[in-house]
């Protein structure tokens, strides 16, 4: 008996998982990484492989890594990043995972878009926000490590996980920018510690996941005007 083999899914979702994981453990390994450190690095390979897939059981997972995320941001002195998982991420997104239960399509949910007007108020919320938390939290953390990129991560997060929650397929476009920034702030921290690089191999893997899922959220997109297309012409035909 033949077994298809998805050669397409296993060079695009498990190598580069794998290979990832592998590095991770062997950084943990070599530098003797704490098991904080380590483990919400592991579990957001898979966090991350499933919102590429719009899986809402992503936000299930996210949740409860974001609390152990946040006590490995404390070790590195990223407070606006503490802030963002305990206080912000993890109760957003297990609404989240709730609410795209609600809307379910499979293991999916119906996506929609915020039009040209929700996209001028969300970028300019974004940019009033990046400027209230400069001028007005930058002082209290005067000697955090790359303060002015961790507060943009903090404000864009913040964005991006209503953007999920709301289920707009904007989302991973806004996690796009936000992706390449934390790409850079890793570069900058491990080039003065490189036992941080497990966090630099997560950035670089975020971002490769992050462009798979902005083409994986527009087609579930197209997908849900289709059938809210459909499901609106049989309405008008009765």
């Amino acid at each position: 008996m033949k077994h298809n083999v998805d050669h397409k899914k296993i060079w695009l979702e498990w190598v580069p998982m794998g290979v990832c994981a592998v590095a991770i453990l062997t950084c943990a390994f070599v530098f003797g990484q704490k098991w904080y450190k380590v483990l919400p690095t592991l579990n957001t390979l898979v966090i991350l492989l499933l919102s590429a897939r719009v899986d809402r059981r992503s936000f299930l997972l996210g949740g409860l890594n974001a609390a152990l995320y946040g006590i490995g941001y404390l070790g590195e002195g990223l407070y606006f990043s503490v802030i963002n998982c305990l206080l912000v991420s993890m109760p957003l997104q297990l609404f989240s995972f709730f609410h795209w239960r609600r809307h379910a399509d499979g293991n999916s949910a119906k996506l929609r878009t915020l039009g040209w007007k929700g996209e001028i108020v969300v970028i300019s919320l974004t940019a009033v926000g990046c400027l209230l938390c400069h001028w007005f939290l930058l002082p209290f953390f005067a000697g955090e490590q790359q303060a002015v990129l961790d507060i943009f991560l903090f404000v864009i997060g913040l964005v991006i996980t209503v953007l999920s929650m709301l289920r707009y397929v904007e989302a991973p476009y806004y996690n796009l920018i936000s992706a390449a920034a934390n790409m850079v702030m890793w570069i900058l921290i491990c080039s003065d510690n490189i036992a941080d690089l497990n966090y630099l191999i997560m950035a670089a893997y975020s971002l490769f996941r992050v462009v798979q899922s902005v083409i994986t959220w527009t087609k579930q997109y197209q997908k849900s005007q289709k059938e809210s297309f459909g499901e609106t012409a049989v309405l008008d035909a009765k």
